[in-house]
């Protein structure tokens, strides 16, 4: 069906279904984390609950873009919220390191392909839109999905234990994953269906494109930066005292004001362009970094928390537009393909992260907050070289200009 004949209620739906199963993903993540006292209690497993999933999904992530352009972004949709709930529901029974393993990585299976997928669909269902759309997938996994699994992994967990917590996503998700099935349509807009290139040649044909490979790497800085500071916060608030539950709580907080601001940021960039939105916020990072000198362990929580917030104001909002830029950089029929890369980037820079971490604050001793300082810088300068590389794809301002997109060869 193509998009042209989509009426406004049906892509409301559409969205709501798609954004709420991502935010499965986000309660998904803060169950984990407000339970894992419970879970270190009887093994030593809290670290493969995190790290086998971001793994499982790195792998699939080279498979599920073309997999969205060659079987449909439906099937890809149903099959991660599918595997995700499955896996998050088995993860509740987990009693041995290995069960924990196999258990998660089904999840980041899931994880894989369902991100992928929704964040190519959304771009698809409102391409003028797109911004907004795919950010839609943020502010779910950001703020509405963690607020659920901090509810149920903070206080449902005291009377009923942490098991019941991870199969209450199995049980949701299921059902869910057959209703984004039955009320979406697979969205065909370009006039020759990518299964008429050859499957092994997909991701040969995307490397092709200048943009899509730009934006990729400017989402790795991105996604690197990002849980850097993901790590000094909730390494803080350790410090002082709090329990890994209130840590993810308080940190919880700026996260959610951060995410609902990107909303506007990215109508903006809907508005007046990719390119200067995303250069704006890659300068604010370089800026912004330096102040990090001025954080102490004295300084008390909410004046922490509102310097951390003021200072990440840019990664709360850049989420979406790296893979916005790589879609737009690519034609119709290799777009699936093009996310597929930017996302396999970005969960690379999320393994890579904690083994540099451990190895510039352990085994060469440099202080975390400067590490911290250092890679905010190169994450900085990184987007925004990347991102001034990148040409202008935003329909409406290629409209006002009286271009037509134009997918510039690498």
């Amino acid at each position: 069906m193509s998009e042209e004949k989509i009426s406004v209620k049906r892509i409301i739906s559409i969205i709501l279904l798609v954004t709420v199963g991502f935010g499965l993903f986000g309660a998904d993540r803060f169950i984990v984390g407000t339970v894992s006292s419970e879970v270190l209690s009887w093994i030593a497993m809290g670290p493969w609950f995190y790290t086998v999933p971001y793994l499982a999904a790195l792998c699939i992530s080279l498979f599920a873009g073309p997999w969205c352009d060659y079987l449909g972004l439906r099937r890809v949709l149903l099959w991660g919220m599918i595997l995700t709930s499955i896996g998050t529901g088995l993860s509740g029974l987990s009693r041995t390191v290995l069960d924990a393993c196999v258990y998660r990585a089904l999840t980041g299976i899931g994880d894989g392909l369902y991100y992928i997928g929704s964040a190519a669909y959304l771009g698809a269902i409102l391409p003028r839109w797109r911004g907004f759309a795919v950010n839609m997938d943020n502010v779910t996994f950001i703020a509405v999905g963690p607020v659920c699994g901090m509810a149920a992994g903070y206080l449902l967990a005291r009377g009923f234990g942490w098991s019941p917590m991870f199969w209450i996503v199995g049980v949701v998700g299921i059902p869910l994953a057959f209703l984004i099935y039955k009320y979406s349509m697979e969205i065909v807009v370009e006039k020759v269906r990518f299964r008429e290139i050859a499957y092994y040649k997909a991701w040969s044909s995307v490397l092709k494109y200048r943009g899509a490979v730009l934006s990729g790497f400017a989402y790795f800085f991105y996604m690197l930066g990002g849980h850097i500071a993901i790590a000094w916060m909730v390494t803080y608030l350790l410090s002082r005292g709090f329990d890994i539950a209130m840590a993810s709580i308080l940190f919880l907080i700026p996260c959610i004001i951060g995410t609902l601001l990107s909303i506007p940021i990215c109508i903006a960039s809907d508005i007046v362009g990719r390119r200067p939105v995303l250069a704006t916020l890659a300068l604010l990072v370089i800026i912004t970094a330096p102040f990090y000198l001025t954080m102490s362990p004295e300084m008390g929580i909410i004046e922490l928390m509102v310097r951390t917030y003021a200072f990440n104001i840019p990664f709360w909002s850049i989420w979406a537009l790296p893979v916005v830029i790589s879609q737009e950089s690519t034609p119709p029929g290799l777009r699936g393909t093009a996310t597929g890369l930017t996302v396999f980037l970005g969960f690379l820079a999320i393994d890579i992260f904690v083994p540099l971490t451990y190895y510039l604050t352990n085994v060469a001793a440099i202080p975390f907050l400067n590490v911290m300082i250092m890679m905010f810088m190169i994450c900085g300068i990184g987007m925004l070289i990347t991102t001034l590389l990148c040409k202008e794809t935003c329909p409406r301002v290629l409209e006002r200009k009286g271009l037509k997109p134009v997918y510039e060869r690498a």
